[in-house]
């Protein structure tokens, strides 16, 4: 049976699922995280700071945030949460948190 009849399968780096955003760039995330032994949660973050402009803005940035900050709170033990609450209702994340907690304060432009 020749080649021409049953051609070699795809990679699935080759073949994307839901859009063509990965495809366009030099590198994939997951190639670069695989290359690179780096881990579930900071491989998210990676993708979703590196698609934020071709898929879903903020949204991306945001979610890049938040695996970012589990990654902290998972390999250092550093909590990122910032009273929610308070800083929904005021528009606002606070800038400066108590000495006593152990956490990294983070400041949001209204």
């Amino acid at each position: 049976m020749s080649k021409q009849n049953n051609p070699e399968p795809k990679s699935a780096l080759e073949i994307q699922e839901g859009g063509t955003h990965y495809k366009s760039y030099a590198i994939q995330p997951v190639e670069y995280c695989q290359k690179n032994g780096i881990s579930f949660m900071e491989g998210n973050a990676i993708k979703y700071l590196t698609r934020h402009q071709d898929k879903n803005g903020a949204e991306d940035l945001k979610k890049a945030i938040h695996y970012a900050q589990m990654a902290l709170e998972h390999s250092y033990g550093v909590r990122c949460g910032f009273m929610r609450k308070v800083a929904h209702e005021r528009g606002y994340l606070p800038v400066q948190l108590p000495a006593s907690e152990k956490r990294i304060p983070m400041l949001l432009v209204r």
